[in-house]
Formats: structure tokens, sequence, C-alpha cells
């Protein structure tokens, strides 16, 4: 089939599949980490700092309001450093909170976002009242404070955070499998294009040795050859693979021989004519002579 195609149209077609090859290589590369850089990041701002950040406020609730309760309450730490570090707390919580709520939320997380506000705003005024209490340093009121309140709604917002953060684990879990499974796909495509890419570059060697073996050997030896044979010199050689009997050269070649040959007859059947003309001139001088 590629030796009854025209060589501009083989070259073309070499070429342009070529390019379409070395295009879907590189679009797929750029897509592929276009889309990587995109999840990598979506996961880095939407999952794994709202990990962070709703840890750390779960351990703000567990030690920085619940333990310096009791540590103020039995003396191992004084009141005004467990104040400080209630108001620490609790201007933190707020702060970590206010930015989660800003990240992408899908509706399983709004939904325990939706459970847990009042739990936080439950929690939060009972920091503020700790907060108070321990700013005058009131024993009874402490007392009181860890038996009502302590408990009932500081610790709920703790656990509720748990919830949460399982929630986001799993969705992390999630998202990870799914850039995972994303990466194969991509990886898989990559591989084909390369094989896609290995098959023309086969294909491009057959349509390279196709038109090597029309012209017969390389372009610059058969050009040599025509211009020795334009220039009138039909004793040039011309080198022929083994079998060869379809080439251009082998046309040149039995061109140059028929050529040679019909010149050789031309000259040979000069040569007679002027042999005969010799001997009827002299025959013609004879008679002449006779008379």
């Amino acid at each position: 089939m590629l030796n009854k195609m025209r060589v501009v149209t083989r070259l073309a077609t070499m070429a342009a599949s070529l390019i379409v090859i070395l295009i879907l290589v590189g679009s797929v590369g750029l897509y592929s980490s276009f889309n990587a850089s995109k999840t990598m990041s979506s996961l880095y701002h939407n999952q794994v700092l709202p990990l962070k950040q709703l840890s750390r406020m779960s351990t703000l609730y567990l030690n920085g309001l619940m333990n310096t309760t009791y540590q103020v309450d039995n003396s191992s730490l004084g009141w005004v450093e467990g104040g400080q570090l209630v108001s620490s707390a609790r201007q933190e919580i707020n702060a970590l909170w206010q930015t989660y709520l800003k990240t992408a939320l899908n509706e399983e997380e709004l939904q325990l976002v939706r459970q847990l506000q009042p739990i936080l705003e439950l929690a939060d005024d009972a920091a503020e009242e700790l907060e108070t209490i321990l700013k005058s340093q009131d024993v009874q009121k402490l007392d009181g404070f860890i038996t009502a309140r302590l408990q009932k709604h500081i610790m709920p917002a703790s656990e509720k955070l748990e919830s949460l953060l399982d929630l986001l684990v799993a969705t992390t879990e999630s998202s990870y499998l799914a850039s995972e499974r994303a990466f194969y796909r991509s990886l898989w495509l990559r591989i084909l294009l390369i094989v896609a890419g290995v098959l023309f570059s086969v294909v491009g060697t057959l349509i390279s040795r196709s038109i090597m073996g029309q012209l017969g050997g390389e372009l610059e030896y058969t050009e040599d050859v025509i211009k020795s044979v334009a220039n009138g010199d039909f004793s040039v050689k011309i080198h022929l693979k083994a079998g060869d009997n379809e080439s251009m050269l082998y046309a040149i070649q039995q061109m140059v021989k028929k050529l040679a040959q019909t010149i050789n007859d031309v000259r040979s059947t000069a040569d007679t004519l002027s042999s005969a003309a010799e001997e009827m001139s002299a025959t013609a001088q004879s008679l002449s002579q006779a008379a």
C-alpha cells in the first residue's frame, strides 16, 4: 500500500502522525500536571488544613478549657494564668472555626456544622463564664461551674468535633483514592500514547524504507547518477542492491545500457557506411582511370 502512495503524501503522513503524537503527549502531560496541582491544592486547603484546625479546636476544648479548669480547681495552676489560658483558647477556637467555615464544605459537613453550631455557641458562652469566674477568683462559683456546665456544655463540643474530624478523614481518604485513580488513568493514557508513538515510528521507518526501495539507494547517490547520465556519461557504474529489479536506479541502469548499445550500434553502422563509401570512392576512381 505504501508503494502506491506519492512520496510527498508518505512524508507528510509520517510528519503529521509524529506531530499529532507529540501534541497529544504534551497535552496529556499538561492536563495531568494541572489536574494534579488543582487536586492537591483543593485537598490541602479544603481537607488537610480543616483537619488541622478542627483537631486544634478539639485540643483547645480539652486542654485549654477543661484541663485548665481542673488545674485551677486543684490549685496546680494559678487563677491569673488559668484565666489567660482560657481567654487565649477561646479566641483561638473562634478564629479557627470562622476560618473552617470559609472552606469548601460538602453536604455531609454542612449537616454536621448545622448540628455543631448551637453546641459551640453554648460552649463559648460557658467559656466566657469560666473566664469571668477565673478573673474573680471565686472558688465557689468555679466548683458550681464544674458541676453544672463544664461536662454539660464544653465536653459535647469536643465530642461533636471528633465526629466532624472522622468525616473529614473519610472525605480525605476518598479524595486521595480518587486522585490515585486519576493518576493511574493518566499513566495508562501516557503509556498508550507512547505505544502509539512507537507504532508510528515503525510506520515512519517503513515509509522511509519504501522510499529508499523505490529509489534503489540514497537520494544523493541517485541524484549523482542522473546528473552523470544527463551529461552524457554512459560509462557510469550503477551499484544496485542484491535482487533489485524494480527501483529507479535499476530502470536508469537498464536505460543506460540500452542507450549505450544503441550508440554502439549507430557507431558500428556509421563505420560500415564509411567503409562502404570509401570502397565506392576507390572503385569510382579506378573506373575513371581505366576510361
